[in-house]
This record gives C-alpha cells, structure tokens and sequence, in this order.
C-alpha cells in the first residue's frame, strides 16, 4: 500500500517567501537598459515662455525636473511650437559618453502613434570619431552645422520595398532642427530643439522618447592626480567604472499653455 505524502505547511511556506525575496531582489537591481521592459519612466516637460536659446549652456534651464539615472540626466521644455531637450552627466563616465570619449553612438529615438514602433531618431556617431574630430570635441562645441567636423545625423526607419523587413536610413540634420553641445563649468551639456508638429503622441497623449547611448565603450584611463596630492606609499587611483551601453525609454508629456482656458 502506497502512502501518501504529506505536504509540510511551513516549508511550503518558507519557500514561497523565499521565491517572493529573490523576485523582489531582482526587481531591485534592474539596470536602466531593461526599462523598456518593465515599463517607461515619466519625463515631464515644462512650459517655457520664451524661445530656448540653443547654446549648450543651460543656465535658463530649471534646476528641477529632470529625468535622472546613473548621472545622467533628460530634461524637457515646450512652447507653442518647439520642444526643447537637453541631456547632461553628473559622472565621469556619463561625461566621457556625452564627449564621446568611450566612442559610443548617442541618440534619441520617438515613435509612432502605436507607441511601439520608432518612427525617426537623432544620433551623433560618435563611433566614427577620428582623431582631428575628437580635438576638435574637446576644444569646441558640436553643432548642426554643414561646416562642423563631427555631423548629427537625422534616422528614419523604413521599410524595405517588396518586404516586411526595416532599415534605419540616415540623412543629415533637417533644417527645421537645432542642436549644440557646450559646456557649463566641466560638465557637458547637450541642447537640441525640435518642432512639436514632427512629434506623434500615442493613445494617452504621451510621447514616447528612446534615449540610448550603443555600442562597445572605449575604456576609459584611470584618473589623475594634481602633483603634491599623492602621499608615499599610497595606493594608486582606482580605475572608472566601464561605461555600459544606456536605453531609458521615456514617456515624454508636454506642458500645457497656461494662456489657455482649461
């Protein structure tokens, strides 16, 4: 005669909660890039009366409302016309991203009105960095500039005729579209402005917005001391952290006209 097993009510117990910890733990060190699959984070633009002046100096920006996560930072303004971005790094490995130190492409990506399927981009390779290009990163400010070294690109995704399959094409920068990298004191700033009429928003109103920065990063060189801050027998600098590639996917809302009657 087979005897039935019978089940123990405290360990089925503990090994549920032990289930519910690891899942909780997992949960809470989910990298940035995996946020699309969790969900979008909230970008909330603020209303702007006057026009940005797109300088790569973000002194009229306010010093609240940014989107914030590893050190770097998006941050949105409207009008009635323009959206204004602008991203930032608060760390020397986001601020080798942004300088294209790692050789790491950075872009901006919005969708269609599915929300799901990216519509057109903005990217600066900086993968295809050669070294003039690079002094000339170090010592003046990227523009959307015919006559600037290293050109922003303008992506659109297309489908392929005869087939379902998409390609990213790349053109270079409308004209329509400003964009500049600066600096305030040493850290980067990028600024950009857009037309709102390019921009699809999705079935809540939101306007979904990719920020990643690709590819294999350079590493970076351990820092540097100034003379006279080292002490003898001191152990030398530790080495950055790898920069790794970044996706934040954003669900961007625009800020209502105050002017308007609600």
């Amino acid at each position: 005669m087979r005897h039935r097993r019978q089940e123990n009510p405290g360990a089925l117990a503990r090994a549920a909660l032990t289930v519910v910890t690891f899942v909780l733990l997992a949960l809470a060190f989910v990298p940035a890039a995996r946020a699309g699959f969790w969900g979008r984070d909230a970008l909330d633009s603020a209303w702007t009366a006057t026009p940005v002046k797109v300088d790569g100096d973000d002194g009229e920006w306010p010093q609240v409302g940014a989107f914030e996560d590893g050190g770097l930072g998006v941050q949105a303004l409207n009008d009635k016309t323009k959206l204004y971005l602008k991203a930032t790094s608060s760390t020397r490995e986001g601020r080798a991203q942004l300088l294209g130190l790692t050789k790491q492409d950075v872009t901006f990506w919005f969708y269609q009105a599915d929300g799901k399927t990216r519509s057109w981009g903005l990217r600066v390779p900086f993968s295809r960095l050669t070294p003039p290009d690079e002094d000339e990163l170090r010592y003046g400010p990227v523009v959307s500039d015919p006559n600037s070294g290293l050109q922003p690109e303008f992506l659109r995704l297309e489908t392929v005729a005869g087939s379902s399959a998409t390609v990213v094409s790349s053109s270079t920068w409308p004209s329509d579209m400003e964009f500049r990298m600066g600096f305030t004191g040493r850290r980067p700033v990028w600024e950009m402005s857009l037309p709102l009429s390019r921009l699809t928003p999705d079935a809540k109103g939101a306007y979904p917005l990719d920020f990643l920065i690709t590819g294999k990063a350079r590493k970076l060189a351990p820092r540097k001391l100034p003379p006279g801050k080292t002490k003898p027998g001191a152990p030398p600098p530790s080495p950055p952290g790898e920069p790794e590639p970044v996706d934040f996917i954003l669900s961007l809302r625009l800020a209502r006209d105050p002017s308007l009657p609600r």
